[in-house]
C-alpha cells in the first residue's frame, strides 16, 4: 500500500511590521550584504512632497525614482500608466541601474505599506510601462495596453526599457511592457520591449505584449546576456527574428512562461543566433506564426537550446509549424508537439543541414504538413528516444505522415508511431533510420519487417499499443482546431507497450507525466511510463479533463452538485490539483483506494512524530461529488464503521498510522484520507 509522505504543520507566519515601518515611515532596509537599502517609491497619484521616500511622497514619475536610486536600492511602483517621456522623444527609454531592483504591482497609496500589499496581476494593480510616448496608438479597450503590433500608431518609444553592462543583481519584476517600436538605425532595430546588453538581469512576472522590432526580439532581446526570465507572457509581439524573445550570442534561462500569438519572419516566439543556447523549462507556446519558417522557435547555425517540459500547440508556418533547426543541436526532453501545421515541411518540426537534436520522452500529435506531418529531417539525424508519434498527417504523395527523412539517419528507439495519417507513417528519401524496440504501426515488427521503414534494429512490434483515449480530429480534419481531441496517449492496463524498451538509451528519471520512468525491470515503449494508478484510472472512466476543472460539466456526469464550496472546481477536479472537496474544512486530501467493493479496508499512513494531533479522516463517496465521513451513506444507505486512528509502528521521525473502515460491503466507494491541521 502506497503511503503518503510525513505532514509538517508550520504554524510560525512573519509579521508585516516591519515592512509597514519602512514604507510609512520611509526607513532602510538592510541587504543581505549588510548594506543599506532604501527603498523609493512612485505612484502616478500621489499629490506629496514627491521625493520618493514614501507612498505618501512617492515619485509620480518613475525616472524620477531610476535617477535617484543607487546600487543595491528598491523602486516599488504602484500601479499606473509610466511612459519614459513626456514628450515624444523616441530615443527615451527607462535605463535600468546596476544592481537596483524595480518593482511593480502595488496598489496606489501602496495598501498597508508592506510587499505583501503587491499584486501584478494586470486586472489587480497592473504597473503598465508604455512606449507610446506620442499617446495615439488604438486603445479600444482603455487599458492603456498594446494587445498586438496592429494596436501601434505613429512614433513609439525604440525601447521602452533598456539594460546595458549591468550585473545579475539587477531585479524587473511585476510591470507590463507593452507599445515598444524598435525600427530605426538611429534607435535601434532590436528589443522593442526591453533590451539588453551584456546584462544578465532577472525579469519575473512580467508581460510584453504589443512590441515590433524589425530585426530581433520584439518583446525582449538578449544580446550576450544569459538572464533569468521566469513566469512572463509573451503576447501579440512580433520581430524580423523571435517575435517574442531573441538571443544573440546569449544563453538566458526561461522557466514557467508563456508565448501566445507572437508574430515574425522566423522564430515567431523566439530566435537563437549567434551562438547562443537558452535553457527552457515549463514553457508553453501556442498560436505563435511565423510568416516564412518556425511558428514558434527558430535556431540555426552554431546556436542550440535546451527544452524541458514545455508544450507547442497550434502554431504554424509555411516551413516548420514549430520548431526550426538548421546546424544545431537542440534537446527536447519531455515535451509535447500538438496540433502544429506547416504549409511545406515539417508540421511540428523540421531539422536540416547536419542537426542532430535529441528528443526524449516527447509526444507529438495531430501535427499536419504536406511533408512530414510530424518531422522532416533533410541531411540531419535526430535521436528519438521513447517519443510517441500519433495522428499526424500529411497531405503530400510519399510525404510521412510522422517522419519524413531525407539524406539522414535519424536513430529511433523505444518510440510508438500509431494511428499517422497515411500509412506508411516513416518515409524515406536516400535514408536510412535504425528503428529498435519500436511499436510500428504497419512495418510488420521484426518477424515480418518492412525494409521501407528503415533498418530494424530489433525487438520492434506492430500491434496496437492501446492508449487511454486516441486521438480525434472531430471533423476527420486535423487543420480545424477547434474540434480536434489530441487524445491521451497514456497506456491503459494490459498494454503490449510495457516493459519492452531498451533500459540503456533512456536515463531520465521521469517520463512525460512525471511519473517514475522505470517501475518494472524493463522501460516502456513511448512517452509515458506505467499503466494508470486507481484514482487516474477512476477519472478516466468517468470523467474528461474539462469536467474535472469545471463544477458544471461535472454535475452534467452526476446530475448533482459537484461545487458545494462554490469555487468554480469541481470536487473531483479539487482533489486531482491537490484541494480539498469538503466546506469549510480547510487540508489536504489524498486518495488511497478507488471502486472498492470488500467487506473492509484498512488506511495505513505516515505523519511527523511532532504533529500526532492532526487529524486524518477517512472518508468516502459513491459519485466522487458528495463525500462523508459520517457513518451513514448518502440516501440512507448503508452505515459503516470507522475505527479509531491507532499507531503501528515509529521510528522517531515519523509514525505509522492505522484505521479499518468496515460495513462497505457492495457499495461502490471511492476512499480516501482527509488531513486537516488542529
Amino acid at each position: 500500500m502506497p503511503f503518503p509522505q510525513p505532514i509538517r504543520l508550520n504554524q510560525i507566519q512573519s509579521s508585516p511590521l516591519l515592512s509597514a515601518l519602512v514604507a510609512l515611515l520611509g526607513l532602510s532596509l538592510v541587504s543581505s550584504a549588510g548594506t543599506p537599502t532604501t527603498v523609493w517609491y512612485v505612484d502616478q497619484l500621489a499629490i506629496g512632497a514627491d521625493d520618493g521616500t514614501s507612498w505618501m511622497d512617492a515619485y509620480t514619475d518613475l525616472q524620477s525614482a531610476l535617477t535617484a536610486a543607487g546600487p543595491d536600492d528598491q523602486i516599488w511602483v504602484a500601479k499606473g500608466v509610466y511612459k519614459p517621456t513626456p514628450t515624444a522623444d523616441r530615443l527615451v527609454s527607462f535605463v535600468l541601474k546596476d544592481t537596483v531592483k524595480m518593482y511593480g504591482g502595488f496598489p496606489s497609496g501602496g495598501g498597508d505599506g508592506t510587499f505583501g500589499a503587491r499584486n501584478p496581476d494586470a486586472t489587480t494593480n497592473g504597473t503598465i510601462l508604455s512606449g507610446d510616448v506620442d499617446s495615439n496608438d488604438t486603445n479600444a479597450d482603455g487599458n492603456s495596453i498594446a494587445e498586438a503590433t496592429t494596436d501601434l500608431v505613429g512614433g513609439n518609444s525604440h525601447h521602452v526599457i533598456t539594460a546595458q553592462s549591468i550585473s545579475a543583481g539587477t531585479i524587473l519584476d511585476g510591470f507590463h511592457v507593452t507599445a515598444g517600436q524598435a525600427d530605426t538605425a538611429a534607435g535601434g532595430r532590436s528589443g522593442a520591449g526591453l533590451w539588453l546588453q551584456s546584462s544578465p538581469i532577472t525579469v519575473g512576472n512580467c508581460a510584453f505584449s504589443g512590441n515590433r522590432a524589425t530585426s530581433f526580439g520584439g518583446g525582449i532581446h538578449n544580446n550576450a546576456s544569459n538572464s533569468t526570465i521566469t513566469d512572463c507572457t509573451f503576447t501579440g509581439n512580433t520581430a524580423n527574428i523571435g517575435g517574442g524573445l531573441s538571443c544573440s550570442g546569449a544563453s538566458p534561462t526561461v522557466s514557467n512562461c508563456r508565448f501566445e500569438s507572437n508574430t515574425g519572419f522566423s522564430g515567431a516566439a523566439m530566435g537563437n543566433v549567434f551562438s547562443s543556447s537558452p535553457v527552457v523549462n515549463d514553457c508553453t507556446f501556442s498560436k505563435n506564426a511565423a510568416s516564412v519558417t518556425a511558428g514558434a522557435v527558430y535556431t540555426p547555425g552554431s546556436s542550440s537550446a535546451t527544452f524541458t517540459g514545455c508544450f507547442f500547440t497550434e502554431n504554424s508556418a509555411p516551413n516548420a509549424g514549430a520548431c526550426y533547426m538548421f546546424s544545431a543541436n537542440p534537446t527536447f526532453t519531455n515535451c509535447s508537439f500538438t496540433g502544429n501545421s506547416a504549409v511545406n515541411d515539417g508540421g511540428a518540426v523540421t531539422n536540416l543541414a547536419g542537426s542532430s537534436p535529441e528528443f526524449t520522452n516527447c509526444i507529438l500529435t495531430g501535427n499536419h504538413a504536406i511533408n512530414g506531418g510530424g518531422m522532416w529531417n533533410n541531411s540531419s539525424s535526430p535521436i528519438l528516444t521513447s517519443c510517441t508519434f500519433a495522428a499526424n498527417s500529411a497531405s503530400g504523395v510519399n510525404g510521412g505522415s510522422a517522419l519524413l527523412s531525407k539524406s539522414a539517419v535519424p536513430i529511433i528507439t523505444n518510440c510508438i508511431f500509431w494511428n499517422n495519417n497515411p500509412s506508411p507513417s516513416i518515409v524515406n528519401d536516400i535514408a536510412t533510420p535504425l528503428i529498435s524496440h519500436s511499436l510500428v504501426h504497419n512495418s510488420g515488427g521484426s518477424t515480418s519487417w518492412d525494409d521501407d521503414f528503415g533498418a530494424d534494429g530489433g525487438n520492434n512490434i506492430d500491434v496496437d499499443p492501446a492508449f487511454v483515449r486516441n486521438p480525434d480530429p472531430g471533423d476527420s480534419n486535423w487543420t480545424t482546431l477547434a474540434d480536434n481531441d489530441y487524445g491521451d496517449l497514456r497506456l491503459l492496463a494490459g498494454s503490449p507497450a510495457f516493459d519492452v524498451g531498451d533500459n540503456a538509451v533512456n536515463a531520465e528519471p521521469t517520463d512525460r507525466a512525471g511519473n517514475m520512468r522505470i517501475q518494472n525491470t524493463t522501460i516502456d515503449l513511448g512517452a509515458f511510463e506505467g499503466t494508470l494508478n486507481d484514482y487516474e484510472r477512476c477519472l478516466t472512466n468517468y470523467f474528461t479533463m474539462d469536467q474535472l476543472l469545471n463544477a458544471a460539466l461535472e454535475a452534467s456526469v452526476w446530475g448533482n452538485s459537484a461545487d458545494p464550496d462554490a469555487d468554480g472546481l469541481s470536487n473531483a477536479g479539487e482533489i486531482y490539483t491537490g484541494f480539498s472537496p469538503i466546506v469549510g474544512n480547510d487540508g489536504v486530501f489524498t486518495f488511497e483506494h478507488f471502486d472498492v467493493m470488500v467487506d473492509s479496508y484498512t488506511f495505513r499512513w505516515r505523519q511527523a512524530a511532532d504533529t500526532k494531533s492532526v487529524t486524518v479522516t477517512p472518508m468516502w463517496s459513491e459519485n466522487l461529488a458528495t463525500y462523508y465521513a459520517s457513518n451513514t451513506g448518502p440516501g440512507g444507505g448503508p452505515a459503516y464503521a470507522i475505527s479509531a486512528p491507532v499507531q503501528v509502528a515509529d521510528n522517531g521521525s515519523w509514525v505509522e498510522m492505522e484505521s479499518v473502515m468496515t460495513g462497505i460491503t457492495g457499495v461502490r466507494a471511492f476512499i480516501g484520507l482527509f488531513y486537516q491541521a488542529p
